[in-house]
């Protein structure tokens, strides 16, 4: 939704060559972010925690 957004409200003022720049921008800065979350062990061990940490609301649906 918020890419939908992105492209149809902010973007279209915008000259094409400056939209493809904004895409292209955002795109290599999600591959960096996407890159980081699989690699960074780092951030598995708060991932997990987090998940560990929410278990609870599974465990109270399951009885």
């Amino acid at each position: 939704m918020f890419g939908n957004l992105l492209g149809s409200q902010l973007i279209a003022p915008y000259s094409a060559e400056i939209g493809t720049i904004i895409r292209y921008s955002k795109m290599f800065f999600c591959g960096c972010l996407a890159l980081y979350c699989i690699f960074s062990k780092e951030f598995k061990k708060e991932f997990f925690q987090v998940c560990n940490d929410l278990s609870f609301l599974c465990k109270d649906r399951e009885e």
